[in-house]
Formats: structure tokens, C-alpha cells, sequence
């Protein structure tokens, strides 16, 4: 009696199925364990209240954006750099920005940003670009971030 193919490939298929088995018994023991780390994990992340501060309560901006605005504004007047844009931008939770457009000397103005990321409370550039201006001097536009209570 001769066997027919179709036999055969049901025997060859059956055959490599049971030499795949441990490997492939292995593999999903393996990944129904890492799912149910991710899931636990996933959990205690879920569950996690922090309050911690985000900054000593001595480097936090009271008044949110509109105080830093007027900080700011303040201390340009004092650099002689003009302000020709500031308005408040999305922040998220406690942080609070604000979008600025500065013009002076270049001296000034970059003065000014460093006084501002050094000073307290404490305030951040995020994002800034400086440009030069046809009059001279430089432009200095990006958002100031701060952290409110």
C-alpha cells in the first residue's frame, strides 16, 4: 500500500508540531507572564497619588500667569528691553507659562533671560529663539514657564 501525499504532509505537519511544542509552550508561559507584570504595574501607576511639590515653596510663582507676565514685564522695563508681545500660553497641572516677544541690546536682553532663569521664584525659557533685528540689537521670542501653587 503506497500513502498518499496528503498523508504524508499531515504526518510531517504533526511531527513538527510536536517538536515545536516545548518551544512554543515556553513562549506563551513566558508572555502570559509578562502581560500580567504589565497589568499589576500598570495598576500601582493607576492607584499612585503624588502631592508632592513640585519645587520648594520658595521658588513658587503666586498670581499664575498673570504675575509672571507682570515679573516679567517689570524687569524688562528695569533692563530697557521692550516687551512687544506677552500673553499666557497652555500649561499643564501647577506650571504656567507665558508667550514672549522681547526686543533691546543684545547685552540687555540676554540680561534679562538670564536674570529671569536665575532669580526667584523660580521661571524657565521652554522654548526661545533669538533673531537679529534690522535696527540692531536682538529679538528674543519663546515661553517663560513657572510653577504656581
Amino acid at each position: 500500500m503506497k500513502l498518499s501525499p496528503l498523508w504524508t504532509g499531515v504526518g510531517t505537519g504533526a511531527l513538527f508540531v510536536l517538536l515545536l511544542a516545548p518551544a512554543t509552550g515556553n513562549a506563551l508561559g513566558e508572555l502570559a507572564k509578562a502581560r500580567a507584570e504589565r497589568d499589576r504595574l500598570a495598576q500601582v501607576v493607576a492607584t499612585t497619588v503624588d502631592d508632592s511639590p513640585l519645587v520648594v515653596p520658595d521658588l513658587v510663582t503666586d498670581g499664575g500667569a498673570d504675575a509672571l507676565a507682570t515679573r516679567i514685564r517689570d524687569r524688562a522695563r528695569a533692563a530697557g528691553v521692550l516687551v512687544e508681545e506677552i500673553a499666557p500660553a497652555p500649561g499643564e497641572g501647577k506650571v504656567v507659562a507665558v508667550r514672549v516677544r522681547l526686543s533691546g541690546a543684545e547685552k540687555a536682553v540676554l540680561s534679562l533671560a538670564d536674570g529671569l532663569e536665575r532669580g526667584t521664584p523660580l521661571a524657565r525659557l521652554r522654548a526661545w529663539r533669538l533673531t537679529p533685528i534690522p535696527e540692531g540689537g536682538v529679538r528674543l521670542i519663546g515661553e517663560v514657564v513657572a510653577v504656581s501653587p
